[in-house]
């Protein structure tokens, strides 16, 4: 079972994608239908350089009863920032200013702080957010759901990693078709465990102070670093094919 720190930070790693969705979800082979709905998606992205909203989060467990849930406040910004502030069950802060992150849980006095090239390292949409990655080739999309005006204003793009990620079996986006923002984000991974996170109330734009993506350990707080893999360790195995 994970512990709830490395939930929330595979979490806000994972939904930082949404950032600058844009142009990561354009690849050869798209039907009509699909090329229609990311080219609107891009251009909606393209134009987009901070967010503000609302999010709510679930984390399930595979064989484990019940769920962790979490609800907050986000904020990203171009390049590769973020902020997500957890308001329930228990305060909680990520803070990325694009080459440190930070995770602070008041309640533990205890502060994780590690750098972005090591928390996202890998072929990830974290990477192309941070300008080491490019998702168009590294993922096969396919268009799950388009319904139309009559039936639903929402469609959902399945993204699948063409090489096998330690954390990621597959990710899917569901985004409105009369604004083209993404409203939700699922997480799956190889051991059928789910990271779902909902946006709502989204501010597109605002202008957003510097302050809001840094961070200063709180006087008495525990900083340390997350554990390393020691050198020459061996690298966790292969996952399973479809």
């Amino acid at each position: 079972m994970k512990s709830r720190n490395g939930i929330v930070l595979r979490i806000g790693g994972a939904a930082l994608a949404l950032v600058l969705l844009g142009s990561a979800v354009a690849a050869a082979g798209e039907t009509p239908k699909l090329k229609d709905l990311v080219q609107k998606l891009q251009q909606k992205y393209d134009g987009i350089n901070s967010m503000v909203a609302d999010f709510e989060q679930v984390s399930q467990i595979a064989n484990v009863q019940g769920s962790f849930s979490g609800k907050g406040r986000v904020f990203f910004q171009k390049p590769g920032k973020m902020r997500w502030e957890y308001k329930s069950p228990d305060k909680q802060y990520v803070v990325c200013d694009g080459e440190k992150m930070w995770l602070y849980q008041p309640k533990e006095g205890r502060v994780m702080v590690d750098k972005v090239s090591r928390a996202f390292s890998g072929k990830t949409p974290v990477n192309f957010l941070l300008g080491i990655g490019k998702l168009q080739e590294d993922f096969t999309l396919q268009l799950l759901i388009a319904k139309d005006e009559k039936a639903g204003n929402f469609f959902e793009i399945e993204m699948v990693p063409k090489e096998n990620l330690a954390d990621v079996k597959r990710i899917v986006l569901q985004a409105d078709r009369k604004d083209y923002l993404v409203r939700a984000i699922r997480i799956y991974d190889f051991f059928s465990n789910l990271n779902e996170i909902k946006f709502t109330k989204i501010k597109v734009n605002p202008s957003l102070a510097a302050k809001v993506f840094t961070f200063v350990p709180p006087k008495g707080a525990k900083v340390m670093e997350p554990p390393q893999a020691p050198a020459g360790s061996a690298p966790p195995p292969p996952a399973p094919k479809k």
